[in-house]
């Protein structure tokens, strides 16, 4: 699809500095938001940056803020006005199961993301072996254990359920948490429930999907993947289901707002707006690559870009 004739989104404002980001949770624009990079938890409230506090070992994964302004990031969890604490748990559950040789050494295993429930009861991860480098002399160690993606409790002492692992994990998958469901992208894409691990729906089945979000209240959700998109119901129901004119490079980035009329496509620095019918309502070039995005209450779009230059760029939900 052309750019003539499509709207473009109004810039409202720019919050730049120095690396806000590549990941948000909580209400953008609201009493407690976070933003993520590595090694780094940026805490907000409003349009205004709080402080910015260390979170030593981070990879990827998104803030998640509770009822009580608590914010979960990876292993750490950081109420309001206090230091971050580490949540240590037992090392031995990220090895997700028998794997031969490679379980005598939990160490090895590391998250590689965390997507954790908003109130802290269990958490999502992506657990990855690392493997050791090999030295002249010794025996080759065999393959290493395939990625997994493990549900584990709060404590993080207790595996719930291994969510998935090995080829459908390629990329890593994208995740998305909402009320007690997890939604899982990739070749397999589905809702489960993140008490039990049990599945409880297939979203949009025969496509990969590289992208998810949810809507707020957990209802609905998105799927984008290489030309094409997607909105389910939490049930598996599909809304609707349309092609998608890959309008930049790289992997896609999707947010849904509130009520589930619209959502948002990135992909590169390119941000599409299309309606819940599949109407493409606008296109804009935002200042650097997206690195997350967010609807806030208000219907207005946050975007988080860089690198090279850094910013939450928020959008009008107006369309001109």
């Amino acid at each position: 699809m052309s750019d003539a004739g499509v709207a473009a989104l109004q810039l409202v404002e720019s919050l730049e500095g120095d690396g806000w980001g590549r990941a948000l949770g909580g209400e953008p624009g609201g009493r407690r938001w976070a933003t993520a990079e590595t090694g780094l938890l940026h805490l907000w409230s409003g349009r205004s940056l709080e402080r910015s506090v260390p979170v030593p070992g981070y990879v990827d994964g998104a803030p998640a803020v509770d009822a009580d302004g608590t914010v979960r990031l990876g292993r750490f969890v950081v109420a309001e006005g206090s230091e971050p604490e580490y949540v240590r748990g037992d090392q031995d559950i990220l090895v997700g199961g028998p794997d031969g040789a490679a379980a005598d050494f939990p160490e090895r295993f590391a998250a590689r993301r965390v997507e954790w429930l908003a109130d802290g009861s269990a958490a999502a991860v992506l657990a990855t072996y690392r493997k050791p480098r090999e030295r002249a002399g010794t025996v080759p160690e065999p393959p290493p254990p395939p990625d997994r993606l493990l549900l584990v409790d709060g404590r993080w002492e207790r595996l719930l359920a291994v969510l998935d692992e090995g080829g459908d994990l390629a990329g890593p998958p994208d995740v998305a948490v909402a009320g007690g469901l997890v939604a899982v992208a990739g070749s397999r894409a589905r809702a489960v429930d993140a008490r039990s691990g049990r599945t409880v729906a297939a979203l949009a089945p025969g496509s990969a999907w590289e992208a998810v979000a949810w809507a707020a209240g957990g209802q609905r959700l998105a799927l984008a993947g290489d030309g094409e998109v997607a909105l389910c119901g939490a049930d598996g129901s599909l809304l609707g289901r349309w092609e998608l004119e890959s309008s930049g490079a790289g992997r896609p980035r999707t947010a849904l707002d509130a009520n589930a009329t619209r959502f948002a496509v990135a992909s590169g620095a390119t941000v599409d707006l299309w309606s819940a019918g599949g109407a493409l309502l606008a296109r804009t070039r935002v200042g650097a690559d997206v690195q997350g995005m967010a609807f806030s209450e208000a219907g207005d779009l946050y975007v988080l870009t860089g690198p090279p230059a850094r910013a939450v760029e928020i959008y009008s939900g107006a369309v001109p």
